[in-house]
C-alpha cells in the first residue's frame, strides 16, 4: 500500500533528522514533498526509489526526490540494522540562496538536475556516516554545518547514479484522491475510465496528472504498485508464483513474468532465490 508520509519539523530547525537504532526496516511504499538522504548500515536487500529497483548492501546511502513513491525491503546482514534519514523541505535550498546564501546556487543546480533521486558510491556512504553522527549530536549550528557538508560530499561523488525522471510539481489535492484510491484498490481488476469516474475526473484529466506529477502513465503506475507488492510477498512468504500474481493484482501470467523481468531484471524465482532465501530459510 502505498501511502502520504506527514513530515513535522521541530521547531529550531529548518529540516529533520531521524535516527533509528536496533530497529527494522519496514517494506512500506510512500512518499512525502521533502527530499529525502537515507544512509542505512547493517541490512542488506532491494531499494526501490520511482520505478528503478537495485539490491544494496550492508553501507548504502540513497537520495530521494520529492514525492517519488520509495521504499526499502531489508534484512539484518552485519548486527542490528541503523538507519539516518534526512528530510529537507522541497525549497529549503532556494529560499536560502534568495536570502542572499548565493554560495549555495551550485548544490541547488545539482539537486534540481537529479531527478527522482540518486544512489552513492560506498566510499562515499562511509564517509558520510560521521556527518549523520554529527548532525545527530545537540546543537542546531554544527548539526547544520554538517548538512551542507554531506550535500557537498554528494554532489563531488563520482561514483553516484541520479535516477533519472523529473521531479514531482506540487501536490494536488486530486491527485491525492486518484493516488489514494489506487493504492488501496490496486489488486483488483481495474480500468482507467473506472477509476477516473470515481474520482470525478475525466479520463483526460486523470492521465495529465499522473503524466505531470508522477512522469508516468495509469498502467505504469498500476504496474509499480503491484510489481512492488509481488516483490513483497516473494521475499516475505512461501506462496507459489501463481498465488503471489494474483494477490499482487496481476490476472495474465505471462504478462506478469514480462513485467517483473523487465521492472526486476529478475524472474519472480530467481528474484526469491537471490533475495528472499535466508529470510524464509
Amino acid at each position: 500500500m502505498l501511502k502520504r508520509e506527514l513530515l513535522s519539523l521541530p521547531h529550531h530547525r529548518s529540516w529533520a533528522l531521524t535516527h533509528l537504532k536496533d530497529a527494522g526496516v519496514p517494506f512500506q511504499w510512500h512518499y512525502h514533498p521533502e527530499y529525502e538522504i537515507t544512509l542505512t548500515l547493517g541490512a542488506e536487500g532491494m531499494r526501490y526509489i520511482g520505478e528503478d529497483v537495485a539490491p544494496f548492501g550492508h553501507c548504502d546511502l540513497a537520495l530521494v526526490g520529492p514525492d517519488v513513491p520509495h521504499t526499502w525491503d531489508a534484512k539484518a546482514s552485519d548486527g542490528a540494522p541503523e538507519v539516518y534519514v534526512v528530510f529537507l523541505p522541497r525549497h529549503w535550498l532556494q529560499a536560502q540562496v534568495e536570502a542572499g546564501l548565493v554560495e549555495l546556487s551550485p548544490l541547488l543546480d545539482w539537486l534540481a538536475g537529479l531527478g527522482n533521486g540518486a544512489v552513492f558510491g560506498t566510499a562515499t556512504a562511509r564517509r558520510a556516516r560521521r556527518l549523520f553522527e554529527r548532525m545527530a549530536q545537540p546543537g542546531p549550528l554544527p548539526a547544520l554545518a554538517a548538512l551542507l557538508e554531506l550535500l557537498q560530499l554528494l554532489q563531488a561523488d563520482e561514483h553516484g547514479r541520479p535516477l533519472g525522471g523529473r521531479l514531482q510539481q506540487p501536490p494536488d489535492r486530486r491527485l491525492d484522491r486518484l493516488l489514494g484510491h489506487l493504492q488501496r484498490h490496486y489488486q483488483e481488476p481495474l480500468r482507467l475510465e473506472q477509476v477516473a469516474r470515481h474520482c470525478s475526473l475525466s479520463p483526460a484529466t486523470l492521465k495529465r496528472l499522473l503524466q505531470q506529477h508522477c512522469d508516468t502513465s495509469f498502467s505504469q503506475y498500476l504496474n509499480r504498485l503491484r510489481l512492488g507488492h509481488a516483490c513483497h510477498l516473494l521475499t516475505t512468504s512461501l506462496l507459489p508464483v501463481a498465488l503471489v500474481r494474483e494477490q499482487a493484482g496481476f490476472n495474465n501470467a505471462s504478462h506478469f513474468n514480462r513485467s517483473f523481468l523487465a521492472h526486476t531484471g529478475l524472474s519472480p524465482l530467481a528474484f526469491r532465490r537471490r533475495f528472499g532465501w535466508r529470510r524464509l530459510g
